[in-house]
């Protein structure tokens, strides 16, 4: 499973790992794309050029995207504390 990092946090991911299901989360940037995809901006999209990039970063190419390390609960928690601070 693969999803892009966004404002939902990462609780999925943990989900589903904790039930045994591989799962990644990638930098929704690092995933390249042409300009006529770029223009059209569907979910039909974007989940092709998930699944692509997940076959190749499992083929081993590691520079396809970016994928993240998923912060514990406590990060997750402080990092938002901080940018509630600033706000």
């Amino acid at each position: 499973m693969i999803q892009e990092a966004g404002l939902d946090g990462f609780w999925i991911h943990r989900v589903l790992q904790a039930e045994g299901i591989e799962s990644h989360v990638v930098d929704p940037a690092s995933i390249a794309t042409s300009r006529r995809r770029r223009r059209a901006k569907t979910d039909k999209i974007d989940g092709e050029a998930l699944v692509r990039a997940l076959l190749a970063y499992k083929r081993g190419e590691p520079r396809v995207c970016a994928m993240l390390r998923v912060p514990t609960p406590e990060e997750e928690a402080a990092a938002v504390s901080r940018v509630s601070a600033r706000h």
